[in-house]
């Protein structure tokens, strides 16, 4: 559990800066290990570019399945001693088994344009999408540069004993991004987070119970939503905000849910 709140905890530290906290290493306290949100440039060697333009040379042969231009989580460890934590360019090792997991948002999760008359695809609501979760610490979207927004999402699940039932929980939840045209006016471009949860057909009296829940990492792409807003506006927007229908009960339904916002700067390359 602490590693899952300091999982969480760095993510607004790490897209501004290129280095900051550590775990503690015992007596040496020259090593470092920290989480990179970072986008896939090489895979030979394994690069990765945090937000900062800071590359991450990972020291691994076997990662031979990375694809580039996508992005991944990972814990990775260098030492200070060898290493300037500002160099552009940093050797890395991967972190207590750490591997790199894909966190870019599927194709039909990218965001994607609505009629004004189309509701919203939504069908449960996420735990918190802006704020305190016990056990995982604060929680807030963030832009990776004017093209991407980083997205931790808290939402609840199924818990379950044997890990083949639990990967087919997990697989039934997508969280799809759209937008409304409309609701491009006064520099704002609102765009909302959809949970949608596939259960198939639940036989009528059985509804499936989500008390527990989980999180993962969304990045988006917006370089289509901020042209359509220019478009429809004449200029880019200088702000971003994020909606949800957040619900912090033991609930999956969205009955009782309530809608959550993030209002992020735009762009980042001037701030």
């Amino acid at each position: 559990m602490k590693q899952m709140k300091f999982f969480l905890a760095t993510l607004a530290i790490l897209i501004s800066v290129s280095f900051t906290s550590c775990i503690s290493n015992g007596d040496n306290n020259t090593k470092y290990t920290q989480l990179a949100i970072a986008k896939c440039t090489d895979y030979f060697p394994p690069t990765f570019v945090l937000a900062s333009g800071q590359k991450l040379i990972v020291n691994d042969a076997t990662l031979s399945d990375l694809s580039t231009g996508v992005f991944y989580a990972f814990y990775f460890q260098f030492d200070t001693a060898e290493q300037s934590p500002t160099a552009s360019s940093i050797n890395v090792t991967l972190y207590g088994g750490s591997t790199p997991t894909a966190i870019s948002a599927k194709n039909e999760e990218q965001p994607a344009p609505l009629e004004d008359t189309d509701v919203q695809p939504a069908n449960a609501p996420i735990h918190t999408l802006n704020g305190y979760a016990s056990g995982l610490g604060q929680v807030n979207p963030a832009m990776y540069s004017d093209d991407y927004i980083i997205v931790p999402v808290v939402y609840w699940i199924k818990s379950e004993t044997d890990e083949t039932k639990m990967k087919e929980e997990l697989a039934k939840h997508t969280f799809e991004m759209t937008y409304k045209k409309s609701e491009m006016k006064n520099g704002e471009l609102v765009l909302t987070l959809n949970h949608i949860i596939d259960d198939g057909e639940v036989t009528e009296g059985k509804e499936v119970t989500r008390d527990k829940y989980t999180y993962t990492y969304k990045v988006y792409e917006i370089r289509n939503v901020i042209n359509d807003f220019k478009i429809e506006t004449g200029s880019a927007p200088t702000k971003v905000t994020i909606k949800a229908e957040t619900n912090s009960n033991k609930n999956s339904l969205l009955e009782g849910a309530t809608t959550q916002k993030a209002s992020l700067d735009y762009p980042v390359s001037k701030n």
